[in-house]
């Protein structure tokens, strides 16, 4: 065990070793991912911001004021930018940057709610068009990104104006080829789709595990695991695939409130209310400040919605992690991929609030990796609940064991005769099978313990438990009821099979050398089951006819005839 934990451990360090580097890497030089990230999703697409001047009005101006403005500022990724409700954030981009058959969309999927205007050539003059003659009303196409394609005739020497409604902050527009564009959305698309459905088959996993256990843990992990999928169907706006959302968007929302779930999972599968009392009042205070601040992002519509629910998301998995380290370290509940997983969580969330912040550059990767690290949590937890299922189904095997074993000779002992023989027993009669009992004593045992010591008397009743063992049928129950005496219930045998047997026994006993210097003897009593008769009155009969072995010399096999079987009221306890 304690190497299979070690091992456990070791694995889960490279893991998280891995994804620490992976994040850093990913976080500081997101240049090195470029030609992967280029083959794998044929995402060959240049930022448009490092040309972008913007500024945040409000909501009322139209385009012909904007361009009379000269206050515009150079648009700055590692500057926070927002635009609040009733502001509007308008961004102006260079037309000559741009190429033919290309695409403008929004790097950030949830971001749908904008206007491009461009710049067209109609022979005389040059007017600009909004993408409503370009699309259908505002962009929110049918995609998994907001997006427009490049209109012919499009003047070079003007620039491109986009207008995005807020509250929005930190946008980011990108272009790309639209054949690249194309596959780039098909393979995310699949890539989302993939794991949206693996978050659908572990929430019925763990609402199964509820029904099937009653224990909360399982509902809070399947409400968590529900509550998560629904913020990143609104965060990469994947609804979009099957009906147009328009403006709505619960993602904070949803994603508080599966904060608060899992909170509540870990408060219930880490038995926290049972440590000591300020870790309990530690945690607690950590789940009231997020269930505040779910409800305060549930009752009102507030511009920095998303700021708070990033930094509190973060807090809140940066203080889960450190709670689970220290549990598992404390071996409490144990599961070393708890850890791990909590820590993909921590990792991940932070860094998209560094990306909100505009303290890292925002990156394709960033967003993956959000839900890589959801899906990863929900596997390894979803495998640490079965892990502990498993664990607690061989510890009760194992008590199971420890109670109905004889610890001496390690047969079953007259408890598992009382718990589990008795009922099997009946449950033969019912189906028309006989059952036939044994009880067998081992001739002058006082002498042995007198003559050679009590050790010797162990080593002797161990020796013949192992052969009574091998002489008798797996599926029969042999049996210690105390000192030298055993008792063997023969299912599905009559009164001849049960006679052969304890003959069998008698002479194997007779030749075996138990290193007395001196053969060692038993004698046996065996009576057949009849309808109707009761364990005991079975055992009244099998020890009748071992007394009679006994009284006739020993070292033999006595029957008890049906005759001698009278049926009574007695009550079979």
């Amino acid at each position: 065990m304690k190497k299979k934990i070690g091992n456990s451990f070791g694995l889960a360090a490279v893991f998280t070793a891995a994804v620490s580097l992976y994040v850093i890497l990913l976080a500081f030089y997101p240049s090195w991912f470029q030609n992967l990230e280029g083959k794998l999703w044929r995402n060959q697409s240049e930022t448009l911001m490092d040309h972008a001047e913007y500024i945040t009005t409000g909501s009322s101006l139209r385009l012909s004021e904007i361009q009379q403005l000269k206050n515009l500022r150079l648009f700055d990724h590692e500057r926070y930018s927002r635009a609040e409700s009733g502001e509007a954030m308008w961004i102006r981009i260079p037309s000559n940057i741009l190429k033919q058959d290309y695409s403008i969309f929004s790097a950030q999927p949830y971001i749908r709610n904008f206007d491009i205007y461009f710049p067209i050539f109609t022979g005389r003059l040059t007017k600009y068009q909004n993408t409503e003659i370009l699309s259908t009303g505002k962009v929110r196409g049918r995609s998994i990104h907001a997006f427009s394609h490049m209109p012919n005739s499009i003047d070079a020497e003007m620039p491109i104006y986009i207008r995005i409604e807020g509250p929005v902050q930190n946008p980011e527009f990108r272009t790309m080829l639209y054949e690249d564009f194309s596959i780039f959305e098909n393979r995310l698309s699949l890539f989302f789709s993939v794991h949206f459905t693996v978050f659908l088959i572990i929430f019925l996993v763990n609402v199964i595990l509820y029904y099937i256990f009653k224990e909360k843990s399982y509902l809070f992990h399947g409400l968590f695991q529900l509550f998560t999928t629904l913020s990143l169907y609104y965060y990469t706006s994947f609804g979009n695939r099957m009906y147009d959302m328009g403006t709505s968007f619960y993602y904070e929302e949803f994603q508080m409130l599966a904060l608060v779930f899992m909170y509540f999972f870990l408060y219930d599968y880490l038995k926290v209310k049972n440590k000591g009392v300020r870790f309990k009042e530690l945690y607690q205070g950590a789940l009231a400040v997020t269930a505040l601040s779910a409800f305060f992002i549930l009752l009102t519509d507030h511009d920095w919605e998303m700021l708070i629910t990033s930094v509190a998301v973060s807090i809140s998995y940066l203080y889960i992690f450190l709670v689970a380290l220290y549990t598992s370290m404390r071996k409490i509940r144990f599961s070393v991929w708890i850890p791990f997983a909590t820590f993909v969580l921590m990792v991940s969330s932070i860094l998209q609030s560094l990306s909100l912040l505009a303290y890292i550059e925002s990156h394709v990767n960033i967003s993956l990796m959000i839900f890589t690290a959801v899906l990863t949590e929900a596997v390894v937890f979803t495998y640490s609940i079965f892990y502990f299922i498993r664990e607690q189904q061989a510890e009760n095997a194992f008590l199971k064991n420890q109670v109905t074993t004889d610890h001496l000779t390690g047969l079953k002992n007259r408890y598992y005769l009382d718990k589990f023989a008795k009922d099997k027993m009946l449950l033969l009669e019912k189906s028309g099978k006989s059952t036939s009992m044994i009880i067998l004593d081992i001739d002058f045992f006082k002498s042995v313990n007198d003559d050679f010591g009590h050790d010797k008397g162990d080593e002797v009743l161990q020796e013949l438990a192992r052969k009574l063992e091998t002489t008798f049928r797996k599926e029969d129950s042999v049996t210690r009821l105390g000192g030298e005496e055993f008792i063997i219930l023969l299912y599905d045998s009559n009164l001849k099979t049960a006679e052969h047997l304890a003959e069998r026994a008698r002479r194997i006993v007779e030749l075996t050398d138990f290193g007395l210097k001196r053969p060692l003897t038993i004698s046996l009593g065996v009576a057949e089951k009849q309808p109707g008769e009761s364990f005991n009155e079975l055992y009244k009969r099998a020890d009748d006819a071992l007394y009679t072995a006994k009284a006739m010399g020993r070292n033999q096999v006595r029957l008890s005839k049906e005759s001698e079987f009278v049926p009574s009221l007695e009550v079979d306890p």
